[in-house]
């Protein structure tokens, strides 16, 4: 017999290797961590867009259109200071889901360069070595400050020129250690073409740089001068240009923000005071720890010290501009990087020289917990509250906008305070009451938003603006608003105003504020609207209206008793359903005899069981929902294919969920 024949074994495969993932730098694991907390912090925020930036697109539209650089067609007055900004968002200005959208994306690319930026100064001063650790603080102070969040995505310049800023800064430095030209005055350069501080910060660079290379800290080269022409050559280039278009050595929002330098003094000091008590324990903290700084090893010494001076300088700049009026004291954006960086080299050097080698671990990581827990507790605190407060006035200005565009007269004029979402989503040629885009306010003595109330109201009549929009304490009686703002009174209270204006619309913005738009009788109609139903809801019962169910009562609800999440419904009363019941409102048939019908409805969550529907014959055939958030929206239904027709409004509430309202009214054709 043969052997039986050896089985053949399969022969192993070589394992399949996968190309290594390439390690992180210290350095970018720390970018990347910071960065992903500021997109995450800034996600609550995400379609919030700041009154003023607005103002900014319309600038944008208008030069997109071929009209040039102009708010008002035919006005060349520069209402803005964001040269830079105006010309990036123009290509995108003619849609607002896209001005918003590239703003916003912009910003927040810019916040992430910040974070990027100031994270490369350990390496750059030569202490990356030293307690790495440490090397967290500057980045994660920056991403997580509220003001950098807010601002990320606010629709302003302000986190753009805060990176360039920055990264001015940062190559600077590097240029004056190499004793080399450098290019880094092209930062500045496109700083001050973002907003005018640009020039301050270039100014405290330039000190900075060539007092080294005058003291021989540096390579003598003689190139400090060729790094200042790359400032001045083009920036004196624009500057004539923009004295010719203008015809102002000065922007307009200057000359309006300006005029009263003790008011100024006091409003900065407030500003700043403000600002420190919001960041009460890093500010204290830095208070201590910016000195220590000092004693870092060179070079990176002497920059630290420029660097505290030209905040001190920057702080004295922002007291003497009396601040602004945004939230979370947006002019300091640029400085919390630097205030950051001066904290954690600070604590650098308070670690090496006074903490013993076994504590310093636990010292730094308690100081990093600190940090987390102080940035923390702003947000836990007042962030909900904050942020509902930014949203609510944003849509409340884009209800009458909206408002305006399909009630108001095409191509009219309009004089308000606000004008950024308004004047943006009008169109209309507006009368600034503040001045910014108003030469003959901006001139009139006083500071911002305190101009001469007389004069500001003679000019305003002057011109007589189709509509007026007031802010008003309570509801408007009678075609005399009860202005709050001091210019606003003064006009209210002419023989002239009360005879030309009457009330037009009457909208709450929240308790006890309310904005009247006023109408010229000598340019406008009363009204181009007639109404849709037999009857609405002002008064105390539902005339030509049926209830089932138990949502809806027996009668309308007094606006002031509305459910708390819902804002800004106009009238005295509306159809509004109770939390818990379930039912209909229906009005009685009535005939489609325009082309739109139009209402305004809110609701406190988003379901098809609250819903206002239009029924033709047995058939549902329009259907709209609120928000769910409690602001009220306009719906206009295009009824042109049912004219002659006989119509039912129907508002329904099937959710029986408690804290599931809805609330309607305002039904008209038009």
């Amino acid at each position: 017999m043969y052997p039986p024949a050896a089985r053949e074994r399969p022969v192993p495969a070589e394992p399949v290797s996968l190309p290594a993932m390439p390690k992180l730098s210290p350095e970018s694991r720390r970018v990347a961590i910071c960065a992903a907390a500021l997109l995450a912090l800034c996600l609550p925020f995400l379609g919030y867009i700041v009154d003023d930036a607005y103002i900014s697109f319309r600038y944008s539209r208008n030069l997109l259109l071929g009209e040039g650089f102009v708010y008002n067609l035919g006005e060349h007055v520069e209402g803005y200071t964001n040269f830079l900004w105006v010309l990036l968002l123009a290509p995108v200005a003619g849609s607002t889901t896209a001005v918003s959208l590239v703003a916003t994306v912009v910003g927040l690319i810019a916040a992430v360069g910040s974070i990027v930026t100031v994270a490369r100064f350990p390496r750059e001063l030569g202490v990356a070595d030293r307690y790495p650790l440490l090397s967290w603080t500057a980045p994660l102070i920056t991403a997580t400050s509220l003001t950098t969040v807010l601002y990320a995505t606010a629709g302003l310049e302000t986190a753009l020129f805060g990176f360039l800023v920055l990264r001015g800064l940062l190559g600077v430095y590097r240029d004056k250690v190499a004793g080399r030209f450098g290019w880094s005055s092209a930062w500045f350069l496109l700083a001050a073409l973002t907003r005018p501080e640009g020039c301050l910060f270039f100014a405290a660079a330039a000190l900075y740089r060539v007092a080294g290379e005058s003291i021989g800290r540096t390579a003598r080269t003689g190139s400090w001068w060729r790094w200042i022409a790359v400032f001045v050559v083009p920036g004196s280039v624009y500057f004539a240009w923009r004295y010719h278009y203008f015809g102002e050595l000065l922007p307009n929002t200057f000359t309006a923000k300006s005029g009263d330098l003790r008011e100024a003094l006091t409003l900065g000091s407030d500003y700043v005071l403000a600002y420190c008590r919001r960041t009460l324990p890093l500010t204290a903290a830095l208070t201590v720890l910016a000195p220590l700084s000092w004693l870092a090893p060179k070079p990176g010494r002497g920059f630290l010290i420029a660097t505290t001076a030209l905040l001190a300088v920057f702080t004295l700049y922002i007291i003497v501009a009396g601040g602004d009026w945004m939230p979370e004291n947006r002019f300091f954006y640029p400085a919390v990087p630097l205030w950051a960086l001066l904290f954690q080299e600070g604590l650098r050097q308070l670690v090496a020289r006074a903490i013993p080698e076994p504590r310093r671990r636990t010292v730094i990581i308690a100081a990093l917990g600190t940090v987390v827990i102080a940035q923390a507790a702003r947000y836990g605190v007042a962030m909900p509250k904050r942020v509902a407060g930014y949203q609510r006035w944003d849509r409340q200005a884009l209800l009458i906008g909206n408002w305006l565009v399909a009630n108001g007269k095409p191509d009219a004029s309009l004089s308000l305070g606000d004008i950024g979402q308004i004047g943006w989503i009008t169109d209309y040629e507006i009368v600034d009451m503040l001045g910014l885009v108003t030469k003959e306010v901006s001139h009139l003595p006083g500071g911002y938003t305190r101009k001469d109330p007389e004069a500001t109201a003679a000019h305003i009549m002057r011109v007589q603006p189709d509509y007026v929009l007031t802010i008003n304490k309570g509801r408007t009686r009678y075609s005399r608003p009860r202005p709050i703002p001091k210019m606003q009174k003064a006009l209210a209270k002419r023989s002239d105003f009360l005879a030309t204006y009457r009330l037009l619309l009457d909208h709450r913005i929240k308790k006890n504020r309310y904005w009247a738009v006023l109408r010229n009788v000598n340019t406008t109609e009363a009204s181009r609207l007639s109404p849709a139903v037999p009857g609405d809801f002002a008064d105390s019962r539902f005339d030509h209206w049926v209830a089932t169910g138990d949502a809806f009562g027996t009668q309308p609800t007094s606006n002031g008793k509305l459910d708390e999440r819902i804002w800004g419904m106009e009238g005295t009363r509306s159809a509004a359903s109770i939390h818990g019941a379930v039912g209909t409102l229906a009005s009685t048939p009535f005939e489609l005899r325009l082309p739109t019908l139009r209402f305004v409805v809110a609701t406190t969550a988003v379901s098809n069981d609250l819903a206002v529907e239009l029924v033709v014959g047995d058939q549902v055939v329009r259907t709209a929902t609120g928000d769910g958030l409690g602001t009220p929206s306009f719906v206009h239904w295009d009824i042109t294919e049912f004219t002659g027709q006989t119509a039912v409004v129907r508002v329904r509430d099937a959710a029986p969920a408690h804290g599931a309202t809805i609330a309607a009214d305002m039904f008209r054709q038009q």
